[in-house]
């Protein structure tokens, strides 16, 4: 009961506060949370102070007295709380003001309030520093925005009035005076010279232009000795000096100094220099910018592009991820660059009369062909608006899952729970936490997938070194919590140092209660920093004890140990670890197979598994299939335990068994129970319900076939309710019918490199459409979509972007022209040794599938390489000898050597196809 009123309570403050914040009407004293949760007036305020002291909430000292929750006024005005207690709401106000009024002028940078924050506090400082400011050196890559910050920090000394309304930014950028023919002396352009014969006159430089301003000096490791020796002077005594031929002339000025650079350092005669800079500040690279700068700054820039072009602009949900996700060379000066080029290319196709919307096909092709979402992350495209949309701070739904943890601490101290119930709802805010990882937060980034790879690799390495295991999942999760560190870097270190003391007492009591596995987190931690290089947050540390402690769990706890085994990738951890979530206990155990194990292998999986965890109990096995029944007992014969096993395991059966070995049932009991209980359902899902498509299929794989996709879809001539994506083509020949893709979508063609007969499906080779021939079946098929003006345009457009060079550069690493000479020069001596005269339709189709074949072979896929031998007729061995003296160049200069399965498909195509 106290519990959940203490919580209702805090709810009801945070709310309130929301409210104070949009109409700033206080409301919220014990009396208004007597009449709301009725409770009594002394249980009101005994938590609304207990709240207070622990500084949670702030005090407004009025009468009567009101609370605000404090977290939630920081969020919503974006500063840092001095005090805990005001005198009325207006103090409160008049300091929240003057916060937004001194960051006001640095509103315009995106992540003023996270990656660029302390670089503008730096420059706040150093820009009021009596009595003329503090020279500021601002470094960074190449189109990080230096110059940008440089006028804000203009705008903020004017505002603050801090230098004369009629002061000037000037700029001294050594490139554009030699453009000008301005070359001769930095120090006669930054400072000035007397000019003359008999009366020489000043001409006074850019310090004296700028009128007390700013000058901001570009690329200072550029700048002659002589010119930094006399800035040092400057900024030393606020003077400098002109020589005249008979006399110096010496002038003092007020006018503040911005270096900028690319390196933030420089060799030889201008190191010392930069070293009397006293406040340096680093302008990180695109790249290294959390997640929420790029979304706003992607948000931005389409923003002035809708107001220069005075139409609203709309962007697909897919092209936004690939602009926020991709890597600028350039840094934003390029991020705007391709904004400017995607829009250009949604304006040309739009009418120009509505608003424009950017699809993933108008982005630059480099965006589109380096873009790979995460496998398994799938998502329905949808539209954007650009002038409604609003960044998701993904920062606030971590913090607020580390904000739970914290809060059942500090509960945990007063005694309000007890330790069980503290490690509950440690567990609680875990699960949580991953699933907002996993589930609400996509990454579409390599470096994700790159971490997973290699956080996998050092949970098996623990589990020889440290017998600690981590399941497969863990490691897909994990990879996810690093990126997302990175990315929200300041916001999280702001957080934990605010939190210090109490994340510290939390890591000291897990170190106390779980002290194998705080010491086999911290080892596993080593090893993942040296093997990817990046580091993990105190609080993500106490995620990865609480998880290597959830998946090692005490031998003895239960009756029997349960082991999920199924084939595929991390199929059979996914189920385990899904059951153990929905149970709250870690019950089951995952073994993923590949999918060639033979049975034999799996006992010898399975035994290794026994000795290793020193198993003694009876065992449980949830198999997927038939072929491993008898495994139980070959097992039977190795150990000696019991062991219980059922097939045809699903998530529903695992949960079931979960449950029961938690309620100690006997075991007999669970398998003949779920025996009963496992009864297959069906439903027919009609054909209509169903979204059409388009599939288009390579043996090049998903990532070259996208360029199909590309031109296919610009030759549409408006855009038509329909899915049209690359398809793997494994997966469509092995499966064939029976493919999910055909449950999911009603796929009216697919078009590819190689045949896969789909019964009821049509099938265009792509190089009748290079020829546009035999394509009646497209056309008859779209034809519901378009007018007959639109047919007749979609005609001429496949046309024009089916060329053999169109379609020949989806090829992902192989110089297209160069293998395309090659190729010709193989086919004609194949056709001059054999004595047949290939048609074109069959040129086009041997130049397509043997240049994806050699770019397979070149970047050594496995699914490519010889799996049998073939049994040739005497004809295709014939054959066979021909077509390798007749390639024996290309196989020589790109090192590889044709399959014979290969070898025979060319052979019926070229004899056997009609």
């Amino acid at each position: 009961m106290n519990k959940s009123t203490k919580h209702e309570v805090y709810e009801l403050i945070v709310k309130c506060t929301f409210e104070f914040c949009s109409n700033q009407i206080l409301k919220c004293d014990s009396s208004f949370m007597c009449r709301e949760l009725n409770i009594s007036r002394s249980l009101s305020s005994q938590y609304l102070n207990d709240f207070y002291k622990e500084g949670v909430f702030i005090k407004i000292q009025s009468r009567p007295v009101f609370f605000l929750d404090r977290h939630t006024i920081e969020s919503a005005y974006r500063v840092k709380l001095t005090h805990m207690e005001y005198y009325d709401a207006e103090e409160l106000l008049e300091e929240l003001g003057k916060a937004a009024a001194a960051k006001h002028s640095f509103l315009k940078a995106v992540g003023y309030d996270t990656s660029l924050s302390e670089c503008i506090t730096q420059c706040q400082s150093a820009v009021k520093y009596p009595p003329n400011g503090l020279p500021i050196l601002l470094y960074g890559e190449q189109g990080v925005g230096k110059s940008f910050l440089a006028g804000l920090i203009y705008q903020y000394a004017l505002d603050e009035a801090i230098i004369e309304q009629d002061s000037q930014l000037v700029f001294f950028e050594d490139n554009r005076y030699q453009e000008d023919g301005s070359k001769g002396n930095d120090s006669e352009i930054i400072f000035g010279t007397y000019a003359g014969d008999r009366e020489p006159r000043y001409m006074g430089g850019l310090i004296a232009r700028s009128k007390n301003g700013i000058l901001v000096i570009d690329n200072v490791e550029k700048l002659s000795s002589q010119c930094c020796r006399q800035l040092m002077e400057y900024i030393h005594s606020g003077e400098y000096e002109i020589r005249t031929k008979n006399q110096i002339k010496r002038f003092r000025s007020g006018t503040r100094l911005i270096f900028t650079s690319c390196t933030g350092s420089a060799e030889g005669k201008n190191r010392t220099f930069l070293d009397n800079i006293p406040v340096r500040c680093h302008i990180p690279s695109l790249a290294n910018r959390p997640m929420e700068d790029k979304e706003r700054l992607v948000i931005n820039f389409l923003k002035e592009e809708s107001a220069r072009l005075k139409q609203d602009i709309y962007i697909s949900n897919k092209a936004f991820l690939a602009l926020v996700n991709n890597q600028y060379g350039k840094n934003i000066e390029e991020l705007i660059s391709c904004i400017k080029l995607s829009c250009a290319n949604a304006y040309l196709k739009s009418d120009r009369r509505e608003s424009i919307k950017i699809y993933f096909y108008h982005l630059p092709v480099s965006i589109i062909s380096s873009f790979s979402p995460d496998r398994g992350v799938e998502e329905d495209e949808y539209i954007l608006d650009v002038n409604q949309y609003l960044p998701q701070v993904k920062s606030d739904h971590i913090l607020a899952f580390f904000d739970f943890l914290l809060k059942a601490y500090q509960e945990y101290l007063r005694g309000g729970i007890d330790m069980e119930l503290f490690l509950k709802r440690c567990k609680e805010s875990m699960n949580a936490y991953y699933d907002y990882i996993v589930f609400e937060h996509k990454y579409y980034n390599a470096r994700v997938r790159i971490y997973e790879k290699e956080i996998l690799e050092v949970f098996e390495n623990a589990l020889d070194l440290y017998d600690v295991y981590l399941p497969a999942n863990c490691a897909f999760v994990l990879a996810r919590i690093i990126y997302s560190y990175m990315q929200m870097f300041s916001v999280i270190r702001n957080y934990e140092l605010k939190h210090a003391e109490i994340i510290s007492q939390i890591m000291i009591l897990l170190k106390e209660i779980y002290p194998d596995g705080y010491q086999l987190a911290a080892e596993v931690l080593n090893l993942i920093q040296h093997s990817i290089e990046a580091g993990i947050n105190n609080l993500n540390f106490v995620f990865l004890v609480l998880n290597i402690q959830f998946y090692n769990r005490s031998l003895d706890k239960y009756q029997y140990n349960c082991v999920v085994i199924s084939h595929g990738y991390s199929t059979a951890s996914s189920l385990a670890d899904a059951a153990n979530k929905l149970v709250g206990s870690h019950v089951i155990e995952g073994i993923d197979m590949p999918v060639t194990t033979s049975a034999e292998e799996v006992v010898q999986i399975l035994k290794k598994y026994v000795k290793r965890n020193n198993i003694r109990k009876d065992l449980i096995l949830l198999v997927d299939m038939g072929s491993l029944e008898n495994i139980g007992q070959s097992l039977r014969e190795e150990i000696n335990i019991n062991i219980g096993m059922i097939n045809n395991v699903s998530t529903r059966m695992a949960v079931s068994v979960a449950f029961e070995i938690k309620r100690k049932t006997e075991m007999q009991k669970i398998l003949e129970q779920l025996s009963k209980e496992t009864i297959c359902e069906y439903k027919i899902f009609s054909k209509e319900n169903r979204k059409k498509a388009i599939l288009f299929t390579s043996e090049a794989g998903i990532d070259a076939v996208e360029r199909m996709v590309l031109l296919f879809k610009n030759s549409l001539p408006k855009d038509i309710d329909m899915s049209i994506f690359a398809y793997d083509y494994l997966k469509l020949e092995n499966n064939k019918e029976d493919d999910e893709i055909f449950r999911l979508y009603d796929v009216l063609f697919i078009v590819g490199t190689i045949r896969v007969n789909i019964r009821d499906v049509l099938f265009v080779p792509i190089e009748d459409m290079i020829a546009f021939k035999d394509i009646d079946g497209i056309t008859s098929i779209l034809n519901s979509y378009f007018t007959e003006s639109e047919q007749e345009q979609f005609n001429r457009n496949l046309i024009k972007n089916f060329t053999l060079e169109n379609v020949m550069n989806y090829l992902v690493i192989l110089n297209a022209d160069k293998l395309l000479g090659y190729m010709e020069e193989a086919l004609d001596s194949l056709q001059e040794l054999s004595g047949i005269a290939l048609s074109n339709k069959q040129i086009v189709g041997l130049y397509i599938h043997i240049s994806c074949l050699i770019e397979k072979l070149v970047m050594k896929n496995e699914e490519w390489s010889e799996i049998r031998n073939y049994e040739l007729s005497s004809a295709q061995k014939r054959f066979q000898k021909l077509l390798r003296d007749s390639f024996s160049n290309i196989m020589e200069h790109y090192k590889v050597e044709l399959p014979t399965r290969e070898i025979v498909y060319i052979y019926e195509y070229i004899f056997n196809k009609k």
